[in-house]
């Protein structure tokens, strides 16, 4: 009789323990061995997956998983290329040079680099203080200008292969294709020596530095007052009266794509998207030190940059609201003077930010416009049909505001890529 009884506990405690056992697997509890044998219950939510633990998977063997995953999500540089062709077809000229920037030697794109900065910088027009410039497709110079010394540009029509314009004032400077300066100056190295004023012998220095660079590809000029060159083996010469000799090379400036001289003080653009700069006479202070992405600069009261996303940063002094910049969006082209900043859009409308003392900032009704100057009395716009519109009045000067009516078929330059 005690044997059965034994029996049927044994029988009882084995079917308490087999219902134990269903209950925790429809309760989702699982049962894990500690390392001193004994059992411990671990209960996870209904209907949850318990992640399998796998002897064979190695710690970091997820994380290469995911690495290759978003490796393979990577757009190509194809594709990457093919972006950059849509945004310039759509006119968004610094997102297509922030894709191109990084492809480096893929297909075309530093060509296409050279390009872009090329059309967004508007070398091609040059706004002096009483005048106008711009070039024809075939490198000639046409000339707006209202004033009684017509007779020193004379020399305009002589001038060929010219790529690049500059005019700080009277004269225009212009950049030919095989890398030499012109200037329509008359006046010589020596007749600077020769002058009683100080401040004007110095400009000497302008002059001479002038004649001697060589295989320059960028440039800018308020001469024969300073200038700035960068030159085909990345050299950059500024001319700085009494503060620079335009022959010695400047000590740091590597990797430099593009300069400005803002008169009293030397901008360079560097390949990386970064700015440096240096003061020689300048009241404010430059620091571009946080500045990054940069695909254009220009200064003169204030120091100005364009960014790949189409905004614009400002710095150093900004006494007519000329810097205040940082609202604006979709720039494709940035120019600032003495009053006032112009940034020209990629509708082809343009903007303009400071004083408007003598209408140069009247440019609300441009339309269809693919490059901008900014000048001491007047802005300027070159239209896409190679016309030229103008806003603001020098008579104040004593001189006639120049009458662009007449300056047609100019050069609008068009981006060149590879076809698939």
């Amino acid at each position: 009789m005690k044997k059965c009884i034994v029996l049927i506990i044994i029988l009882l405690v084995l079917a308490g323990c087999s219902a134990q056992k269903q209950n925790q697997t429809e309760t989702g509890t699982n049962a894990l061995t500690v390392e001193d044998g004994s059992t411990e219950l671990i209960s996870s939510e209904e209907g949850s997956e318990v992640p399998e633990q796998s002897s064979e998977e190695g710690p970091g063997e997820s994380e290469q998983i995911y690495s290759e995953k978003k490796a393979a999500d990577e757009p190509t540089d194809e594709e990457k290329y093919q972006q950059a062709i849509a945004l310039i077809k759509e006119k968004h000229y610094p997102q297509a040079m922030g894709i191109l920037r990084r492809l480096e030697d893929y297909k075309d794109s530093k060509s296409l680099l050279q390009q872009l900065r090329y059309l967004i910088n508007g070398s091609y027009i040059c706004n002096g203080a009483w005048l106008v410039a711009a070039l024809t497709d075939d490198g000639r110079v046409l000339l707006a200008y209202n004033g009684s010394n017509a007779g020193e540009y004379a020399g305009l029509k002589d001038w060929k292969n010219v790529i690049s314009l500059s005019s700080g004032g009277d004269s225009i400077e212009g950049l030919t294709r095989e890398g030499t300066m012109l200037t329509t100056s008359t006046e010589t190295k020596e007749d600077f020596l020769n002058s009683p004023n100080l401040s004007t012998i110095a400009m000497a220095e302008v002059v001479e530095a002038l004649s001697l660079w060589k295989n320059i590809i960028a440039f800018d000029a308020f001469y024969p007052g300073t200038a700035i060159a960068l030159t085909a083996d990345g050299s950059v010469f500024a001319a700085y009266p009494g503060y620079e000799d335009g022959t010695v090379k400047q000590n740091g400036w590597t990797d430099i794509v593009d300069v400005k001289d803002g008169r009293s003080y030397a901008l360079g653009l560097k390949s990386d998207g970064t700015v440096i700069s240096k003061n020689f006479d300048y009241a404010g202070n430059i620091d571009t030190s946080n500045w990054s992405d940069i695909v254009a600069i220009d200064g003169a009261t204030s120091v100005i940059g364009l960014k790949e996303d189409g905004t614009v940063v400002s710095t150093g002094l900004n006494k007519w609201g000329e810097g205040n910049v940082s609202d604006w969006k979709d720039i494709i082209a940035i120019s600032t003077a003495r009053l006032y900043t112009l940034g020209l859009k990629s509708d082809g409308t343009v903007v303009a930010t400071g004083s408007n003392a003598f209408g140069q900032m009247d440019v609300q009704e441009w339309k269809d416009i693919v490059a901008i100057a900014a000048g001491e009395y007047f802005s300027i716009g070159l239209k896409s049909d190679g016309t030229m519109v103008i806003a603001g009045d020098c008579s104040l000067s004593g001189a006639s505001t120049p009458d662009v009516s007449e300056l047609k078929n100019l050069y609008v330059p068009e981006i060149k890529y590879e076809e698939n």
